[in-house]
């Protein structure tokens, strides 16, 4: 069916009108919009997870300190806790390595040798660090009913001498490897090359590195498109403003028949979710040496 393509606002009369070929390319850039902030909530979502673990060691460790709770109860309590929130992570991962491949490949216009691209550089880091090959292998255990938490140790040490002393305090979450090799799935090959008990945080600081790499490289990957997307968007939206000297809120595309009547659904086009992505962007950017991180809530007196 033939029509006639604008740009309107949904609290106004005023209408710009747009060629076809403007109609869907300004489609096409929401699209790849939507797809890039697809990618960043994704990171976004288990970078989160991982923080919680973060904040629940410190918390637990302060705690420890000041409250005195039944030991074995309080321990058992935490395991729980401690194995609920890597399941959150491990599984948050999990999502996100299968998918943003895809939103990777739909920001430049389904190449797949760009899903592929972004398929290899989990790869890549997987051969390269076997604290990644760790954590994916207990991912796969924990999925399948077992445990990733198997134990639960708190360290305190005095540093220094005398009137310059200082007690540190911290806290340990294990895995024991004698727990994993009873689960015959679990491959031989990686066990091999980790001590008996692992520490999780110390693994999760690495694989969580090795994840940011990956991020910030697919990141850079589709830039380019991204942001010819969004001028592209910026720019129509000016137009209509110059044009009718008013505000773009609530703008939306539509194409109407000879008759004036609407053909299909409106498009709404706005950048507001545009511009979480770029705020996700910023707060999210590359980690450092996480891996040789240590997170402390030391105040001591001179």
């Amino acid at each position: 069916m033939e029509g006639i393509f604008f740009l309107k606002g949904v609290f106004s009369k005023e209408q710009l009108e747009l060629t076809s070929d403007r109609f869907d390319a300004l489609i096409r850039s929401k699209s790849l919009l939507s797809e890039a902030l697809y990618l960043e909530e994704k990171y976004d979502t288990f970078l989160s997870n991982y923080l919680e673990i973060e904040k629940e060691a410190l918390i637990q460790t302060i705690e420890r300190v000041f409250q005195k709770k039944e030991v074995y109860k309080n321990s058992h309590e935490l395991i729980h806790t401690m194995n609920r929130k890597f399941l959150n992570l491990l599984s948050s991962i999990k999502m996100y390595q299968d998918q943003v491949p895809s939103h990777v490949r739909n920001c430049l216009l389904n190449n797949s040798t760009a899903f592929n691209e972004a398929k290899k550089l989990f790869s890549q880091e997987f051969d390269s660090c076997n604290e990644y090959q760790f954590m994916e292998a207990l991912r796969n255990h924990a999925q399948h009913g077992g445990h990733a938490v198997h134990s639960i140790s708190f360290q305190a040490n005095r540093l220094g001498n005398e009137d310059n002393a200082k007690n540190e305090f911290s806290i340990y979450v294990w895995c024991l490897k004698s727990y994993l090799k009873k689960n015959r799935s679990f491959k031989k090959l990686i066990l091999q090359k980790v001590d008996e008990k692992i520490d999780l945080i110390k693994y999760s600081r690495k694989y969580i590195q090795c994840l940011n790499n990956c991020h910030i490289i697919m990141r850079e990957m589709i830039a380019g498109e991204i942001d010819i997307a969004r001028l592209d968007i910026e720019h129509i939206l000016s137009e209509f403003m110059n044009s009718y000297n008013r505000k773009t809120d609530n703008m939306y595309l539509v194409k109407v028949d000879v008759q004036g009547n609407e053909i299909g659904e409106r498009i709404a086009l706005f950048l507001d979710y545009d511009n979480q992505r770029i705020d996700l962007t910023i707060k999210n950017q590359r980690l450092q040496n996480l891996s040789m991180a240590c997170f402390a809530s030391t105040s001591y007196s001179d």
